[in-house]
């Protein structure tokens, strides 16, 4: 077997999943975009800025999942998705109770992670337009 066709695979399924996220939070319509925006804790009290976080939210997931899948802009796409699972992550930490929560609620930290690793391996050999350096 060879590396980057493992790479590839990983590519492919975690970037779908990221796409099919986003894309579900902009079929849910403004209220599914403006609670998504207001989740964080962070998160602004203008319903109109909780709106805007949440396109901000989905746009990230399907453009960061579409490069990871094709490998173009592909660190940009990582960290794109980090940024909106920070977000995500700030929020689910505030929902644990007790370790069973926590157990149910560390999914988007696992994906920081993940698209961490990402950045540090690049995008293999395969991949769309030109290739990036690899550091």
């Amino acid at each position: 077997m060879n590396a980057n066709a493992g790479i590839v695979l990983f590519r492919l399924s975690m970037g779908s999943l990221m796409v099919l996220h986003g894309l579900s939070k902009f079929a849910g319509g403004t209220g599914t975009l403006q609670y998504v925006g207001g989740m964080p804790p962070f998160a602004p009290a203008n319903p109109h800025l909780q709106l805007a976080l949440g396109i901000l939210a989905a746009a990230f997931e399907v453009i960061g999942g579409l490069g990871v899948i094709t490998g173009v802009k592909f660190r940009w796409a990582c960290t794109m998705l980090i940024l909106v699972l920070l977000g995500a992550t700030s929020y689910h930490m505030t929902q644990v109770k007790d370790f069973s929560s926590l157990m149910m609620n560390t999914w988007s930290l696992e994906l920081i992670f993940v698209f961490a690793s990402f950045l540090l391996i690049g995008p293999g050999e395969c991949c769309c337009g030109k290739k990036e350096a690899t550091k």
